[in-house]
């Protein structure tokens, strides 16, 4: 199957689905991750969607998932920059929701034992909503001039805005 069918089933998953995520969480391994309710790291994990140095957009949901974990802000930042965010980073931004205290699996395991517990559920980025400091307009609008003087004529950083403003807008 590929990458967007793998994220369909995950979000018919009736149970909570933690990710266990070490080393380098790129492109399509942090899609993969964000495919899922919870994800717990490594203390050294690197996550990120580096396709714009590549001149590509994140595919799989990635512009979609990825701001309604972490905000508009954020979520442009990181993906027009492609640069990778650390796991405490990303716990700091609401990317990952636990580091790994020894063991990543067994962290792992122990986390999802609290969410059952706690009642939590599943947790689908697909319902959430994308997080906008002040009004949408004159966000989008402040991000656009910056990302057209920094971008230099390249069109994946402003086709990114585009895919985040839509996401805003419109339904997952």
């Amino acid at each position: 199957p590929t990458l967007p069918e793998i994220n369909e089933a995950q979000d018919r998953l009736n149970k909570p689905m933690v990710a266990a995520i070490a080393g380098f969480a790129l492109g399509g391994g942090l899609e993969l991750a964000l495919g899922c309710h919870y994800r717990v790291a490594a203390s050294k994990t690197q996550l990120g969607l580096p396709e714009v140095k590549l001149g590509i957009l994140p595919g799989s949901g990635g512009t979609q998932r990825l701001p309604r974990v972490v905000g508009a802000a954020e979520g442009l930042k990181m993906m027009t920059s492609g640069n990778t965010v650390t796991a405490e980073q990303g716990k700091a931004v609401g990317l990952i929701d636990a580091i790994a205290e020894g063991d990543l699996l067994d962290s792992a395991i122990a986390f999802a034992k609290k969410i059952v517990a706690e009642g939590k559920g599943v947790r689908r980025i697909r319902d959430m909503k994308v997080h906008v400091d002040g009004d949408a307009k004159t966000f989008f609008d402040k991000a656009r001039a910056e990302i057209e003087k920094t971008s230099r004529g390249f069109p994946a950083p402003l086709q990114i805005l585009g895919c985040v403003e839509a996401a805003v807008n419109l339904p997952f």
